[in-house]
Protein backbone atom coordinates (compact mmCIF):
# COMPACT_ATOMS: atom_id res chain seq x y z
CA UNK A 1 0.00 0.00 0.00
CA UNK A 2 1.53 3.71 -0.64
CA UNK A 3 2.29 5.64 2.08
CA UNK A 4 -0.08 8.64 3.09
CA UNK A 5 0.64 11.77 1.54
CA UNK A 6 1.20 13.24 4.47
CA UNK A 7 4.79 11.25 4.86
CA UNK A 8 5.75 11.70 1.38
CA UNK A 9 7.94 14.44 2.45
CA UNK A 10 9.40 12.69 5.46
CA UNK A 11 10.47 9.36 3.28
CA UNK A 12 11.82 12.02 1.21
CA UNK A 13 14.20 13.41 3.41
CA UNK A 14 15.22 9.93 4.28
CA UNK A 15 15.80 9.05 0.55
CA UNK A 16 17.75 12.12 0.17
CA UNK A 17 19.64 11.75 3.18
CA UNK A 18 20.48 7.94 2.05
CA UNK A 19 22.10 9.69 -0.94
CA UNK A 20 23.80 11.93 0.75
CA UNK A 21 25.19 10.15 3.64
CA UNK A 22 28.11 8.30 2.23
CA UNK A 23 29.65 11.18 0.72
CA UNK A 24 28.87 13.49 3.93
CA UNK A 25 32.40 14.90 3.74
CA UNK A 26 33.00 15.71 -0.14
CA UNK A 27 29.53 17.33 -0.07
CA UNK A 28 30.76 19.83 2.69
CA UNK A 29 33.32 20.10 1.92
CA UNK A 30 32.26 22.05 -1.86
CA UNK A 31 29.42 23.44 -0.38
CA UNK A 32 31.56 24.87 2.09
CA UNK A 33 33.67 26.66 -1.49
CA UNK A 34 30.51 27.17 -3.77
CA UNK A 35 27.90 28.32 -1.49
CA UNK A 36 30.27 31.70 -0.09
CA UNK A 37 31.52 31.78 -4.03
CA UNK A 38 28.25 32.04 -5.27
CA UNK A 39 27.13 34.37 -3.64
CA UNK A 40 29.71 36.86 -3.72
CA UNK A 41 29.63 35.99 -7.28
CA UNK A 42 25.89 36.94 -7.98
CA UNK A 43 25.91 39.60 -5.18
CA UNK A 44 29.54 41.23 -6.73
CA UNK A 45 27.80 40.80 -10.81
CA UNK A 46 24.36 42.86 -9.52
CA UNK A 47 22.06 40.60 -9.71
CA UNK A 48 18.92 40.80 -7.48
CA UNK A 49 19.28 39.88 -3.65
CA UNK A 50 15.64 39.20 -3.98
CA UNK A 51 16.86 35.85 -5.88
CA UNK A 52 19.88 34.83 -2.95
CA UNK A 53 17.77 31.98 -1.44
CA UNK A 54 16.90 30.63 -4.49
CA UNK A 55 20.73 30.55 -5.67
CA UNK A 56 21.85 29.76 -2.07
CA UNK A 57 19.25 26.41 -2.10
CA UNK A 58 20.57 25.20 -5.60
CA UNK A 59 23.88 25.77 -4.30
CA UNK A 60 23.59 23.41 -1.84
CA UNK A 61 22.23 20.69 -3.55
CA UNK A 62 24.31 21.32 -6.45
CA UNK A 63 27.25 20.83 -4.47
CA UNK A 64 25.63 17.49 -3.38
CA UNK A 65 24.48 16.45 -6.66
CA UNK A 66 27.90 17.61 -8.33
CA UNK A 67 29.73 15.48 -5.67
CA UNK A 68 27.45 12.75 -6.14
CA UNK A 69 27.79 12.84 -9.97
CA UNK A 70 31.12 12.69 -9.92
CA UNK A 71 31.54 9.82 -8.04
CA UNK A 72 28.09 7.73 -9.12
CA UNK A 73 27.11 8.68 -12.01
CA UNK A 74 23.96 9.40 -11.08
CA UNK A 75 22.13 12.41 -10.45
CA UNK A 76 19.29 11.08 -7.43
CA UNK A 77 15.71 11.81 -7.81
CA UNK A 78 15.70 12.01 -4.26
CA UNK A 79 17.45 15.39 -4.61
CA UNK A 80 15.99 16.86 -7.72
CA UNK A 81 12.18 16.09 -8.13
CA UNK A 82 11.71 18.13 -4.31
CA UNK A 83 13.89 20.78 -5.88
CA UNK A 84 10.96 21.97 -8.53
CA UNK A 85 8.32 23.13 -5.63
CA UNK A 86 11.34 24.58 -3.43
CA UNK A 87 12.66 26.65 -6.18
CA UNK A 88 9.34 27.77 -7.48
CA UNK A 89 7.87 28.92 -4.36
CA UNK A 90 11.53 30.84 -3.94
CA UNK A 91 11.67 32.38 -7.39
CA UNK A 92 8.18 33.21 -6.86
CA UNK A 93 9.35 34.93 -3.68
CA UNK A 94 11.81 36.64 -5.37
CA UNK A 95 9.60 37.72 -7.92
CA UNK A 96 7.30 39.79 -6.03
CA UNK A 97 9.91 41.01 -3.59
CA UNK A 98 12.46 41.63 -6.85
CA UNK A 99 12.07 44.69 -9.70
CA UNK A 100 11.24 42.17 -12.46
CA UNK A 101 7.51 41.39 -12.71
CA UNK A 102 7.74 39.38 -15.87
CA UNK A 103 10.41 37.27 -13.96
CA UNK A 104 8.40 34.27 -13.04
CA UNK A 105 6.79 33.94 -16.90
CA UNK A 106 10.08 34.12 -18.30
CA UNK A 107 11.75 31.34 -15.23
CA UNK A 108 9.09 28.91 -16.29
CA UNK A 109 9.83 29.14 -20.09
CA UNK A 110 13.30 29.20 -19.56
CA UNK A 111 13.11 25.83 -17.47
CA UNK A 112 11.03 24.18 -19.79
CA UNK A 113 12.84 25.50 -22.61
CA UNK A 114 16.46 23.60 -21.27
CA UNK A 115 14.24 20.84 -19.85
CA UNK A 116 13.19 20.28 -23.46
CA UNK A 117 16.25 20.34 -25.29
CA UNK A 118 18.16 17.85 -23.00
CA UNK A 119 15.53 16.06 -23.34
CA UNK A 120 16.26 15.77 -27.03
CA UNK A 121 19.43 15.19 -26.22
CA UNK A 122 18.91 12.34 -24.13
CA UNK A 123 17.42 11.00 -26.92
CA UNK A 124 20.16 10.98 -29.01
CA UNK A 125 23.44 9.16 -29.18
CA UNK A 126 24.82 12.19 -27.09
CA UNK A 127 25.93 9.98 -23.56
CA UNK A 128 23.61 12.67 -21.69
CA UNK A 129 21.04 10.45 -19.15
CA UNK A 130 17.90 11.46 -17.66
CA UNK A 131 19.21 12.73 -14.84
CA UNK A 132 21.01 15.46 -16.69
CA UNK A 133 17.27 16.30 -18.05
CA UNK A 134 15.87 16.88 -14.77
CA UNK A 135 18.87 19.31 -13.78
CA UNK A 136 18.15 21.33 -16.39
CA UNK A 137 14.72 22.06 -15.84
CA UNK A 138 15.52 23.34 -12.58
CA UNK A 139 19.14 25.41 -14.05
CA UNK A 140 17.13 26.52 -16.91
CA UNK A 141 14.64 28.27 -14.56
CA UNK A 142 17.26 29.75 -12.17
CA UNK A 143 19.22 31.45 -15.09
CA UNK A 144 16.12 32.58 -17.24
CA UNK A 145 14.90 34.21 -13.93
CA UNK A 146 17.84 36.53 -14.38
CA UNK A 147 17.40 37.18 -17.85
CA UNK A 148 17.86 35.70 -21.08
CA UNK A 149 21.78 35.72 -21.61
CA UNK A 150 21.97 34.44 -18.37
CA UNK A 151 20.39 31.47 -19.90
CA UNK A 152 22.09 31.17 -23.27
CA UNK A 153 25.69 31.59 -21.34
CA UNK A 154 24.92 29.45 -18.51
CA UNK A 155 23.69 26.32 -21.42
CA UNK A 156 26.46 27.30 -23.46
CA UNK A 157 29.32 26.98 -21.17
CA UNK A 158 28.09 23.44 -19.43
CA UNK A 159 29.18 22.28 -23.12
CA UNK A 160 32.35 24.40 -23.52
CA UNK A 161 33.84 23.25 -19.83
CA UNK A 162 32.42 19.69 -20.41
CA UNK A 163 33.77 19.64 -23.82
CA UNK A 164 37.49 21.28 -22.17
CA UNK A 165 37.33 18.30 -19.53
CA UNK A 166 36.55 15.33 -22.30
CA UNK A 167 39.39 16.68 -24.54
CA UNK A 168 41.54 16.95 -21.99
CA UNK A 169 41.09 13.38 -20.78
CA UNK A 170 41.76 12.07 -23.79
CA UNK A 171 44.93 14.14 -24.29
CA UNK A 172 46.03 12.38 -20.77
CA UNK A 173 45.44 9.26 -21.89
CA UNK A 174 42.64 8.78 -18.81
CA UNK A 175 39.60 8.25 -20.72
CA UNK A 176 38.44 7.15 -24.25
CA UNK A 177 35.98 8.00 -26.46
CA UNK A 178 33.28 5.49 -24.91
CA UNK A 179 33.99 6.51 -21.61
CA UNK A 180 31.14 7.91 -19.68
CA UNK A 181 32.04 11.38 -18.13
CA UNK A 182 29.44 13.22 -16.00
CA UNK A 183 28.25 15.98 -16.86
CA UNK A 184 25.71 17.09 -14.01
CA UNK A 185 29.25 19.20 -12.40
CA UNK A 186 29.62 21.49 -15.24
CA UNK A 187 25.88 22.07 -16.23
CA UNK A 188 26.01 23.49 -12.54
CA UNK A 189 29.16 25.32 -13.04
CA UNK A 190 28.17 26.69 -16.57
CA UNK A 191 24.98 28.22 -14.26
CA UNK A 192 27.36 29.66 -12.30
CA UNK A 193 29.17 31.29 -14.71
CA UNK A 194 25.94 32.36 -16.64
CA UNK A 195 24.38 34.05 -13.38
CA UNK A 196 28.12 35.97 -12.81
CA UNK A 197 28.92 37.20 -16.23
CA UNK A 198 26.01 36.31 -18.84
CA UNK A 199 25.51 39.76 -19.62
CA UNK A 200 29.23 40.60 -19.96
CA UNK A 201 30.28 37.30 -21.87
CA UNK A 202 27.32 37.78 -24.49
CA UNK A 203 27.84 40.61 -25.43
CA UNK A 204 31.39 40.39 -26.01
CA UNK A 205 30.48 37.28 -28.22
CA UNK A 206 27.98 39.24 -30.10
CA UNK A 207 30.62 42.12 -30.85
CA UNK A 208 33.18 39.80 -31.64
CA UNK A 209 30.75 37.74 -34.29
Amino acid sequence: MDPPTSRLPVRTWHRARAEVWPHRRAVLAVAAVALPATVVGVVGAGQPVAMLPAVCYLAVVGSALAVIDARTHRLPDALVLPSYPVLAVLLGLASVLGPDGGALVRALTGGLGLYGAYFLLALAPSGLGFGDVKLAGLIGALLAWCGWAELAVGASAAFFLGGTWAVALLAAGRAGRRSAIPFGPFMLAGALVGLIGGPAVLGEALLLG
